[in-house]
């Protein structure tokens, strides 16, 4: 969330909250949430509620705006379960169910660079809403990547994900296994497996997130190696 946005979201409620509640009742409400307290006096609920506010979590906002009957969608993105309380780069790999084995790899290979990958047929837990949970994946990814193997460009699912991270112009890497990336995809230069291994392809990956202007600043606060001792201390 932008800071203009956390502003105003942080306005909105407070304007709500004046509406609603006399003082006494801002105290009672607040108590039910993590916010800070506030010292002095105040004449205008308005610039109470938002100095109690001011350094509230984004999660806890969410929580105040849910309870108040505020939209926060547009502003505050939810991610899917095993994203939740992550500091890691996130990833969404696109793969047909087939082969969603060569996804699977693919995370797992990922994984120690600090990028936590989604693989739908992997990470949705029982019970959840599956579209639902993929569409807080695309919605909160840092940029996408697809596996292009047989069968995957008639894919509806696989199309409409692509056409997802289209719209929301992330880092988009499209792997090439056996066809071409056709229709949206198809203007970016695919990587091209061969005879590459998991291991070989995740490292491509990785060059390309760390050349492009999309990503490079991402990859050198989150997944660039830090520097051996013999860098620093030079004999």
């Amino acid at each position: 969330m932008r800071v203009t946005e956390k502003m105003q979201l942080i306005e909105n409620i407070a304007v709500t909250l004046q509406e609603r509640y006399t003082f006494d009742d801002l105290d009672m409400f607040f108590g039910e949430f993590d916010v800070s307290e506030a010292n002095g006096s105040y004449s205008s609920k308005r610039v109470y509620a938002k100095d109690r506010l001011r350094g509230a979590k984004n999660s806890e906002l969410k929580k105040i705006a849910t309870e108040l009957g505020l939209d926060t969608d547009h502003i505050i993105k939810t991610p899917p379960k095993n994203w939740e309380n992550t500091a890691s780069v996130k990833a969404f790999i696109s793969h047909t169910a087939t082969h969603k084995e060569y996804a699977t790899r693919l995370r797992d290979v990922l994984k120690p660079h600090n990028i936590d990958c989604f693989v739908a047929h992997e990470d949705i837990k029982p019970s959840e809403e599956w579209m639902e949970e993929i569409r807080k994946a695309l919605n909160t990814m840092d940029f996408f990547i697809s596996i292009h193997t047989n069968g995957f460009s008639e894919r509806i699912w696989c199309q409409q994900e692509i056409g997802y991270a289209t719209a929301r112009n992330v880092k988009i890497i499209p792997v090439k296994f056996d066809e071409d990336p056709e229709g949206f995809i198809g203007k970016y230069q695919a990587l091209i497996r061969r005879k590459k291994n998991a291991e070989e392809i995740g490292q491509d990956i990785l060059g390309l997130l760390a050349d492009d202007e999309k990503t490079k600043d991402l990859y050198a606060e989150k997944i660039a190696p830090p520097p051996s001792l013999d860098d620093e201390f030079p004999f």
